[in-house]
């Protein structure tokens, strides 16, 4: 990519229309010729990379390209930010990526080194693909089931989490992504009227939610993505990412952060806030679902022409983007497409899988006891769910051992939940998986009925761990995520392949 000229010289060149589109981040609904059309009307500077329906890495880099071609036919021919989504969770980039474990699964290896290195590898992987920009790393502390982080959380300890937040930052960074941590002020605080409340003081919140996110800011994050939860020691009026007094005040002036302030403004909820006054509040970068696009780009230009404040605001913000394209965009070239999913990463993958699982609890049956087949009974998850045997059937396979498959359904009828605990009663060997029962009636209750009729059951959590304080099972090993090298490793443990080494990154008591 050709170096950009500098920021400051661009920013006096360029036109308030395309000032106003370097603040717009486009989420689209499907690659196609509207879209290319609407980048080109807006001058939109940024893309969200939408990962459904792509087949595969090299689609994803020749979308991107094509993308990219857009602006460059312009008088200035800046680069677009292409940003992804990929915080920790799963399904955000196509087929054939490395499956990482999740960030819990990183924090219940407690190695800061194999955070940074996962980091870098999945940059090389995002770069190969034309990904500049990555939402992440969620910053925020996990605090119950109800909380809605889950495994993109690096967990309750604000000290682990603070440490693997800032590697991961350095982590993406170092391989040529922007990190963009998210959300601030991080917690998602409680419901009220409807909307998300952080009652904490402000200094409980810089001294323990705000720690990972202080983190980010001290080792450079490029940008920060705004909650819409809004912090009542702070603004009692207004949502975050709304709110001067948290955007200019608490992040910039309190932190001392001086990158990218991001605001999303997806969703029903979010696309009736006025654009202008999200710019307003300090913010630099807007995401604004496709449809919405013309009329906050318009209404943006409309506020600027009226007001001179309002249009150093807007340069002022688009001079933070230049500023991040000219030193993120201009200094890395893309990899080869061999970097997405090589091998070299898988290894990576499967050392921190083998490193973070952990058995929470051992009633004596990890690992098994007694010789021959084991019942898996298992909801079908990832690639080809609704075919063919478990995952986690297919893990324990792997090592030899004889399987008695019996796949249910992520949401299994009653009928499912008695033919289980039916087969659970009359099997010796018995492996139960749940994933994120605490929000999953069906599956919980189907668990609790295979409990009931097998104490001895190894429970396998595949999801967020606090569903483990639902069953009072007396074996129980977590695994944070299903990604194939976690399930794997589960299966290691339960066979007595291998010692568990992961440690619970949240309380259960």
């Amino acid at each position: 990519m050709p170096r950009m000229r500098a920021p400051e010289t661009l920013v006096e060149e360029m036109p308030l229309r395309k000032l106003v589109g370097q603040a717009l981040a486009v989420y689209p609904e499907c690659y196609s010729e509207k879209l290319a059309s609407l980048l080109e009307d807006t001058q939109a500077g940024s893309i969200i990379f939408v990962p459904k329906g792509i087949k595969s890495g090299q689609e994803a880099r020749r979308i991107t390209e094509a993308l990219q071609r857009v602006p460059a036919m312009n008088q200035h021919g800046l680069p677009l930010l292409v940003c992804s989504e990929h915080d920790g969770g799963f399904g955000a980039l196509p087929p054939k990526a490395t499956p990482f474990p999740s960030s819990m699964a990183i924090a219940a290896s407690r190695s800061a080194k194999r955070c940074y290195d996962v980091a870098f590898a999945l940059a090389l992987e995002l770069r190969s693909i034309g990904v500049n920009v990555n939402l992440a790393p969620v910053a925020g502390l996990n605090h119950g089931s109800e909380n809605p982080f889950g495994i993109r959380s690096f967990g309750d300890d604000s000290s682990l989490a603070a440490k693997l937040a800032g590697a991961y930052v350095r982590g993406l960074q170092h391989g040529g992504v922007s990190a963009a941590a998210t959300p601030f002020p991080v917690r998602p605080g409680a419901e009220s009227k409807g909307k998300l409340v952080i009652t904490h003081p402000l200094e409980r919140l810089l001294s323990l939610e705000l720690k990972p996110f202080s983190e980010c800011v001290r080792v450079g994050a490029d940008a920060a993505l705004m909650g819409m939860a809004t912090v009542q020691a702070i603004d009692p009026s207004e949502a975050a990412a709304m709110s001067s007094r948290v955007v200019t005040g608490l992040l910039r002036g309190r932190l001392g952060f001086r990158g990218l302030a991001i605001a999303d403004l997806r969703g029903e909820e979010a696309a009736r806030l006025d654009a202008s006054k999200a710019m307003e509040a300090g913010n630099d970068l807007l995401i604004i679902e496709e449809s919405a696009a013309p009329n906050a780009s318009e209404e943006i230009l409309a506020e600027a022409r009226k007001s001179r404040v309002f249009a150093r605001r807007v340069r002022e913000a688009a001079l933070r983007v230049l500023g991040l394209k000219s030193k993120r965009l201009s200094r890395f070239r893309r990899p080869s497409l061999a970097a997405y999913g090589a091998s070299l990463h898988l290894r990576l993958a499967q050392k921190v899988a083998a490193e973070s699982v952990a058995v929470a609890k051992n009633g004596g049956n990890i690992p098994l006891k007694k010789d021959g087949t084991v019942l898996v009974i298992c909801p079908k998850l990832g690639e080809g769910a609704e075919t063919g045997s478990s995952a986690l059937s297919e893990a324990i396979r792997n090592f030899g051992r004889q399987v008695r498959d019996f796949p249910v359904g992520v949401h299994p009828t009653k009928e499912e939940a008695r033919r289980a605990s039916e087969e659970a009663g009359s099997s010796e060997n018995v492996v139960l998986g749940s994933l994120d029962g605490h929000a999953n009636k069906e599956l919980a209750d189907l668990v609790r009925q295979c409990l009931e009729a097998n104490p001895s059951a190894i429970l396998v959590s595949l999801g967020n761990p606090y569903e483990l304080k639902l069953y009072g099972a007396q074996n129980c090993i977590a695994t944070f995520g299903f990604s194939k090298p976690s399930l794997d490793a589960a299966a290691a443990i339960m066979l007595g392949k291998s010692k568990p080494l992961g440690t619970m990154p949240v309380k259960l008591s």
